[in-house]
């Protein structure tokens, strides 16, 4: 009787055990089931998000039925709000293709990391990519990181590029073209002409230095790119993005420019401290 017994007790215990499981396996299934229907219910609902401000060239506001976010749009970059070059226009462009009031398609880019508080997603609006449009004005650069569905973005920027828009304008100072129009003008400006009689001014000669010592450091920081960080080399900072819309083939033409005024410049140069001038 009493092994009897100890035998019911046991296969009680065992049901027990395999009941306990059964309920944890059950409560996790649940918990993973809840969670994708909430995941794919945010992503349904940020399919027609309303557009409340837009913060910067590259980063908006919207609200979807039952949350406020605020969006950075993964696959380019603008410029810092208030500081950073043509970051004004950038917004003001972001503002012209998403409208407040405006309803727009949201897309997180899972693995993407955004700036804090952001999420990382590409906008579309009327099924057009808001990416590529903005990236035709040559207001921001792609920011490289990865965005399926964006084939144009690179063809949208060689069409900025091709227009001298935005960080391609030679015109706007900021940008990396505009900074080298300046420094070949500023060496021009600074050569005396040396078909004219009488010897140079001491000024010349200082004013031709300074502005070749503002070339030449201009044109070392469109050097190619340097080889990787070792371990025990710190991390560079990030390139804005005036740097980071620079082509190869950019960076070579602005680089030669340079060459030739430097060039230019330093046989003028030469000649001042020759004394053959004048």
């Amino acid at each position: 009787m009493p092994e009897t017994s100890a035998r019911g007790h046991g296969r009680v215990a065992r049901l027990a055990v395999v009941g306990t499981l059964g309920l944890v396996v059950w409560s996790v299934v649940a918990l993973v089931t809840v969670y994708l229907q909430h995941d794919q219910g945010m992503e349904q609902q940020l399919k027609h998000a309303k557009v409340t401000r837009v913060v910067s060239g590259d980063s908006l506001e919207i609200t979807s039925v039952r949350q406020r976010l605020t969006v950075q749009l993964v696959a380019v970059q603008a410029a810092d709000p208030g500081t950073g070059c043509l970051a004004d226009p950038a917004r003001d462009a972001l503002q012209s293709l998403v409208p407040v009031g405006s309803t727009v398609s949201i897309t997180e880019v899972r693995g993407a990391v955004p700036r804090p508080g952001l999420l990382a997603a590409t906008v579309s609006r009327d099924a057009r990519p808001v990416e590529v449009e903005l990236m035709r004005t040559g207001l921001v650069a792609a920011s490289g990181l990865d965005a399926p569905g964006l084939p144009d973005l690179h063809r949208a920027a060689d069409d900025a590029r091709a227009a001298g828009v935005g960080f391609y304008d030679g015109r706007e100072p900021c940008t990396v073209p505009g900074q080298v129009h300046d420094a070949v003008a500023r060496v021009e400006v600074a050569m005396p002409d040396l078909q004219q009689p009488g010897p140079p001014a001491a000024t010349e000669g200082a004013r031709l230095d300074e502005a070749l010592v503002a070339a030449t450091r201009l044109r070392a920081r469109l050097a190619p790119s340097p080889a990787p960080p070792t371990s025990s080399d710190a991390a560079p900072p990030p390139l804005p993005p005036e740097w980071r819309a620079l082509s190869g083939n950019d960076v070579a033409l602005l680089r030669a420019r340079l060459d030739a005024a430097i060039v230019g410049g330093q046989a003028v140069r030469l000649a001042l401290a020759a004394g053959t001038t004048r």
